[in-house]
């Protein structure tokens, strides 16, 4: 169910209608719904169904140098069901969605990651485990390392109770600096 607090929205004469929700969790993706509407002298009348449609629009980090100074050369895990190797890759501030490391709740995988030679990097690494759009929840930032050229690496381990399907794991590296706690988005250190 999806309940939309404050004013009723009104439309007259229309053949179809569009509705923006805020706050919909993406675990209600692709459920059914239909709408019932209803006027002043009782009569209502009930809609075919639809597919509840739910995406998240994460917000974009910002880099100083670019690829001049900012980059992750190096980035893998081991431990997982399956793995991510993503070594070589040069500049690289983008988001790979077919990369993914699988684990279940309550255990854990490790990362690895190393700038290019020339430019030491800073990293943390954020994991949006409850699907809310943000990194910004409790247990949400999850390694940080740095400031320097050599590999750096550790463990993430997935809260027990999180719920199955995919997360955003976000991975930033800064020149000569550690990204603070708060600098998922925008410019760092």
């Amino acid at each position: 169910n999806i309940t939309v607090a404050g004013s009723n929205p009104t439309y007259a004469n229309w053949t179809t209608a569009n509705l923006g929700l805020t706050g919909i969790a993406i675990t209600n993706n692709n459920y059914k719904y239909r709408s019932i509407v209803s006027n002043s002298c009782g009569s209502s009348a009930t809609s075919n169904s639809a597919t509840l449609t739910v995406t998240i629009a994460y917000c974009t980090p910002t880099y100083s140098g670019g690829c001049a100074t900012d980059y992750i050369n190096n980035f893998s895990t081991t431990g997982g069901t399956t793995n991510i190797t993503n070594n070589a890759t040069g500049c690289n501030a983008q988001y790979y969605s077919a990369l993914t490391v699988t684990q279940k709740a309550g255990s854990a995988f490790n990362v690895s990651m190393q700038s290019g030679a020339a430019n030491g990097q800073g990293y943390r690494i954020w994991v949006d485990w409850n699907n809310d759009g943000d990194y910004a929840d409790a247990g949400e930032d999850v390694f940080n390392a740095g400031s320097g050229t050599i590999v750096y690496g550790g463990a993430i381990t997935i809260p027990a109770g999180t719920t199955t399907g995919v997360k955003r794991m976000r991975i930033r590296s800064a020149r000569l600096c550690i990204p603070t706690t708060g600098q998922p988005c925008g410019a760092a250190c």
